[in-house]
């Protein structure tokens, strides 16, 4: 075993150091993949209130034109 040596033991200021990055770092990719995996959801919410927006301002169109109709 040639590179046996060559590895710290765990119990290293180095090794702990790395340790500690690598979980910071691996934290910090979590949290965005969670943040990621929430946009499609964000997206088709706002999309069915746009949706709702537009069908409540059809009606409402729809309502005063037929207003106007009826009062003519």
């Amino acid at each position: 075993m040639p590179f046996a040596h060559s590895f710290p033991s765990s119990k290293t200021p180095e090794v702990s150091r790395f340790h500690r990055h690598y979980y910071c770092k691996h934290s910090a990719i979590s949290y965005q993949l969670s943040a990621i995996s929430h946009q499609p959801s964000a997206i088709s919410y706002q999309l069915s209130a746009l949706a709702y927006g537009h069908a409540k301002l059809l009606a409402t169109l729809l309502e005063q034109f037929m207003g106007y109709i009826h009062a003519t």
